[in-house]
């Protein structure tokens, strides 16, 4: 097996040196702004977890569609799905900061805060996506039949478009996206492949390499269609509680953090892989992997947070940092037996 040279390899004291400051920061944001870890907990958390099914989904894809591009991910794709289930753990810690994150948790107005934006609700929901969630992380790098492999999707499918609303939109529970589900798979297609390219790829089959850069450079473009609908049609309905979603993300950070997700997640990666050779680089994959990753993880800050989201981010950097401490070891090793 011809794997490009990846990555120094994260031994758990090198580990260590990115986890524990990055712990002790994120406790000291906590002891002066508990709000803004919750923030940065919520982002990093998301992000994470979207790696991880992510890859999920990506196999059990893979088991309907064939093809020859799974082979570029070696053993890191179905050892980053099996991180799933130990992601999906921490979402308790989610419920647990409901009361500072979602200003609905008291009380909310009309039919939807009577059923539907309720913390037992919410738990509820939150519980049967990350058991499902769960499963799939665990089952696709089993190779299910064809049919469990879409039995499985259909209910990601359908979990996705919830878990965007619940988790990330319904900060502001005025907000409301029919395609925001569409977007966050997207975001975290995208992202397990991104981090796959990070870690190295395998080259024995150049075709594999060109195939998953062209998925790379796909997931970028669905990511933009998908942002820029959004943007549009609320923008051409003028609906006054959109524009105030994205007018609260329109201060200088926030400005900031798009421009900075649109440079890293859209204009290089497609400048990058519109030439087809270097699709099948696994040099230029990774580089652009982690332009991608980097994207994503403040996309997602963006998403989640509205205005003044500086603190937020050094919190979810913070926690980012921490959980990445004590789960890419784990990951080498599961990927090194894989």
């Amino acid at each position: 097996m011809a794997e490009v040279p990846s990555v120094p390899r994260a031994t758990p004291m090198r580990m260590a040196a990115l986890a524990v400051p990055a712990a002790i920061l994120a406790v000291i944001l906590g002891i002066f702004e508990p709000a803004a870890l919750a923030s940065g907990f919520l982002v990093a958390w998301v992000t994470c977890l979207s790696a991880c099914i992510g890859a999920g989904v990506w196999l059990l894809i893979a088991q309907l569609t064939g093809g020859v591009w799974p082979l570029a991910g070696g053993a890191t794709l179905p050892a980053l799905s099996r991180m799933t289930p130990l992601v999906a753990v921490l979402g308790p810690i989610v419920f647990l900061c409901g009361p500072i994150l979602y200003p609905w948790w008291h009380e909310s107005e009309g039919l939807r805060g009577e059923i539907y934006l309720v913390p037992w609700s919410f738990g509820l929901r939150g519980a049967v996506m990350l058991a499902l969630w769960a499963l799939i992380g665990w089952l696709a790098p089993r190779r299910p039949g064809a049919p469990v492999s879409a039995l499985l999707l259909t209910g990601y499918g359908i979990t996705v478009g919830i878990a965007g609303l619940d988790w990330i939109l319904s900060r502001d529970p005025h907000m409301l996206s029919t395609a925001f589900g569409m977007l966050l798979a997207a975001m975290q297609l995208g992202l397990a492949l991104a981090v796959c390219a990070i870690r190295g790829l395998d080259t024995a089959t150049p075709r594999a390499v060109a195939d998953w850069g062209g998925l790379m450079l796909a997931t970028c473009l669905g990511t933009f269609y998908l942002s820029a609908m959004q943007f549009l049609v609320s923008w051409s309905g003028n609906l006054p509680y959109k524009a105030e979603w994205f007018g609260a993300r329109t201060d200088g950070i926030g400005t900031f953090v798009i421009v900075a997700a649109f440079l890293l997640g859209i204009l290089l990666p497609f400048g990058t892989l519109i030439a087809t050779h270097r699709r099948g680089s696994a040099r230029a994959l990774r580089a652009v992997g982690g332009s991608m990753a980097a994207a994503v993880f403040l996309h997602m800050l963006w998403l989640t947070e509205g205005g003044g989201m500086h603190v937020a981010l050094v919190a979810a950097a913070a926690v980012l940092g921490a959980v990445a401490g004590l789960i890419w070891p784990l990951l080498e090793r599961r990927a090194g037996n894989g």
